[in-house]
């Protein structure tokens, strides 16, 4: 899947929930999907583990986040990001709340 990143110069991902991220790199898209999180969290490492956490609590999924490359992979492999094609005129601009949060995990008195 991301074999071809210098072959191309920004590729673009549409994501489980809504919204579309581009970026150059896997580290650019894990920044663009922070910048328009609804909880960006102090530091990207945070972000990501924060979105592990969310991806397991919703599906079960194991998202790495030894590094943004393998946090991409990992969120494409498990259907949270689908690689599309765009125009190569097209532009998207980084939009706040472009992308839709992952349910909380209920307590377990509310399963009671």
């Amino acid at each position: 899947m991301f074999t071809e990143w210098k072959n191309k110069k920004k590729r673009a991902f549409e994501l489980l929930g809504g919204g579309i991220v581009t970026g150059e790199s896997p580290k650019d898209l894990a920044t663009e999907l922070r910048e328009t999180s609804f909880s960006p969290c102090e530091t990207i490492k945070e972000f990501m583990e924060d979105v592990a956490r969310r991806a397991k609590i919703y599906s079960g999924a194991t998202i790495s986040t030894y590094n943004a490359e393998q946090f991409v992979v990992d969120l494409a492999f498990n259907g949270f990001l689908e690689e599309i094609d765009l125009p190569p005129e097209v532009e998207y601009e980084k939009k706040p709340n472009n992308i839709i949060p992952f349910p909380e995990q209920q307590s377990s008195k509310e399963n009671a």
